[in-house]
Formats: structure tokens, sequence, C-alpha cells
């Protein structure tokens, strides 16, 4: 698979880093605002590829990767899923903004594709471990 990534910040770099080594990962070509940031990421790394024109990068792969900021989503992500291809969102405060969603579920219609999105926390549901079970008040004694 020839993989596209949208930003080379911490998780960009961490996912280009775990994903050169799978093997149905053939290339991974990035894609940043921070040019030399980006190059310096490709020289590094042997299945990553800079590119220096984001339609270039389209050209190229089957899926793309956002890991940059809400901003990119907005401003980047219609194009992704116009043009066909599958959209992975990093970006963790994109489900709690609606409206930042809107125009790449746009997008994905007139482009026949999908952004796969992370879900959206219920406020006051979420919790990284469950309660823990409480111990039955003890009997009282005669």
């Amino acid at each position: 698979m020839q993989l596209g990534l949208i930003g080379c910040g911490s998780i960009g770099s961490t996912l280009a880093r775990f994903l050169q080594v799978e093997p149905g990962v053939a290339e991974i070509f990035i894609w940043d605002r921070a040019r030399t940031r980006a190059r310096e990421l490709a020289r590094t790394m042997d299945k990553v590829t800079y590119v220096p024109s984001f339609g270039a990068m389209l050209d190229e792969v089957e899926v793309v990767v956002e890991a940059a900021s809400q901003g990119a989503l907005r401003s980047r992500g219609p194009a992704v899923l116009e043009a066909g291809r599958e959209l992975i969102v990093m970006s963790v405060g994109a489900p709690a903004e609606p409206a930042t969603l809107r125009a790449p579920k746009r997008a994905a219609r007139q482009g026949a594709s999908r952004p796969h999105v992370p879900p959206r926390p219920t406020p006051g549901r979420a919790r990284p471990h469950p309660a823990p079970a409480r111990a039955p008040p003890p009997r009282p004694t005669q």
C-alpha cells in the first residue's frame, strides 16, 4: 500500500516510524508545511519519501493519515476525500467539533470515499479504567 501522511510532528513522525516496518506498507509519502522538518524525517527512514506538493502526494497514495491539526483537516481533508482516497483522522479534537468534520464528510460523498474518525467521547461517561468494585458493608456482629 502507498500511504500518505500529512504532518511530521510528534504524532506524524511516530506513525512513520511504526508504519515503515509494516510489510503491507510499500512507501510512505509525507507532506508538511514545515518542509525542512519533513525532509529531515524522510532522510532518516527507508520507506519514507518527502513530497513538496500536496497534490503530488495525492497522486501517489491510496490512503492518507492526517496527523497535523484540526486546521489541516479542514483545509486538506476535503481534497483527500474528493480525490477518492480514504482519510484516517488523528487530530483528537476533531470529533469534539462537528463543524470541523462537515466539509470532509460532504467531500467524501463526492469522492466516493470516507473519513475514518475516532469516536467522540461522551462527557461524564469516558473513564480510562472501570470503577473498582466496592465490597459490601460488613454485617453487624452479635
